[in-house]
């Protein structure tokens, strides 16, 4: 749970401001028991729920004004482009490949790693200003390009090219894997 501990700092500041809110908390790990002192130590327990592994994530996204990703190193994050395709909002830190795949556009509030502050700036942003259809168009895009389909034909192309390259015998198939 990498940066949950910051998530959890970046909420009890916005209890603090008198911020009226509920956050859950997916998934699990090693860190949990101390993450969950954590909240309690804050007195963050009556706002701040631990989900546990969720397997259907739909439900929960069905549930979200807003998610967070506070990670310190991330790859490609399934759950941001899951929360994308709910037309969730999103505020994440610019780590791995979360601002290639975000690009310029307003499809995520991007933020610096490592900074409960900088979270809770962008959280109140988001929160305040709400969503706005181009933010919503942009996480469309954005999902577009890492869907299933898209990443499956980048795979096919891909050994298509590699078997070419290694044997010299340009594959026979045609059409997309969707076919």
């Amino acid at each position: 749970m990498q940066g949950v501990d910051l998530f959890i700092d970046a909420c009890a500041v916005l209890a603090r401001k008198g911020l009226a809110f509920s956050a859950l908390v997916a998934g699990d790990g090693p860190e949990r028991a101390r993450l969950e002192a954590h909240c309690t130590g804050l007195g963050l327990a009556s706002c701040v729920r631990f989900l546990g592994q969720v397997s259907n994530t739909d439900v929960v996204y069905r549930h979200l004004d807003l998610l967070v990703l506070p990670s310190r190193s991330e790859g490609l994050p399934n759950t941001m482009l899951e929360a994308m395709g709910a037309d969730v909002p999103v505020v994440a830190t610019a780590v791995g490949a979360v601002p290639e795949a975000v690009g310029t556009s307003s499809a995520a509030h991007l933020v610096a790693p490592g900074s409960a502050a900088v979270l809770v700036e962008a959280i109140e942003r988001a929160l305040i200003h709400g969503d706005s259809p181009e933010a919503a168009l942009a996480r469309r895009e954005v999902v577009s390009r890492f869907s299933l389909e898209r990443r499956l034909e980048a795979h096919v192309q891909l050994y298509r090219e590699l078997l070419e390259e290694r044997t010299g015998v340009t594959p026979a198939c045609a059409g997309s894997p969707a076919q």
